[in-house]
């Protein structure tokens, strides 16, 4: 009979409860036990390959977005690259077989800002379908299909300090910056209706 492992425990960062969120995504497991330890790690595949596969397939995504409660902000990078160019949260990266998407969103987030999250300390927010005119992998002009699972928590003073940024997802001169919703009201890049839509989930009343 099939198990529903148990992802939430205690935290010891700031609690934080979104206003609005989303129902978590369900994850649910064949038989008794985490299996997945058994796998082969996923492979990379070769850009072309890559490709390939993400103009057949939609590509899941989970993305992770660091929050400031006391002035309902959030802190964003400036990515360089399609899909999602311009301010936005840390993650994108498609997720790998066999971890869920909290997993993939705490190992996104670290190999993109240096901040260590566990999975477990990750507040479910919003999920979303998107098309993206414009893709990274060659050749750009066929656009991406994404499916995006995004993930909040509450980031220490010294981790905001510390972040160390992927120069190839961001442009580092922006660095990292709190954004109110006043501020993101007044993005031109295509990700502000987006970025709006999760500080309803996460702050709206």
């Amino acid at each position: 009979m099939g198990v529903i492992p148990k992802l939430v425990s205690k935290t010891p960062r700031p609690l934080f409860v979104p206003t609005a969120p989303m129902q978590p995504p369900v994850v649910w497991m064949e038989r008794g036990g985490d299996f997945r330890k058994t796998w082969t790690r996923s492979p990379r595949l070769p850009a072309g390959e890559y490709g390939r596969c993400i103009a057949a397939f939609p590509r899941i995504c989970a993305d992770v977005l660091p929050v400031e409660p006391k002035t309902k902000g959030f802190y964003l990078g400036k990515r360089i690259q399609h899909s999602a160019k311009g301010r936005w949260p840390f993650g994108g990266g498609a997720q790998r077989r066999g971890l869920t998407t909290a997993e993939s969103a705490a190992e996104k987030c670290y190999l993109e800002s240096g901040i260590r999250v566990k999975p477990h300390e990750l507040i479910f927010l919003f999920a979303f379908e998107s098309f993206w005119e414009c893709r990274d992998v060659e050749p750009q002009e066929l656009g991406e299909h994404c499916m995006t699972y995004t993930y909040c928590f509450v980031p220490t003073a010294k981790e905001i300090q510390e972040i160390k940024l992927d120069p190839t997802q961001f442009d580092l001169d922006h660095g990292v910056q709190l954004y109110t919703r006043g501020q993101m009201e007044r993005f031109e890049e295509s990700t502000r209706e987006l970025l709006l839509l999760y500080w309803d989930a996460a702050f709206g009343e």
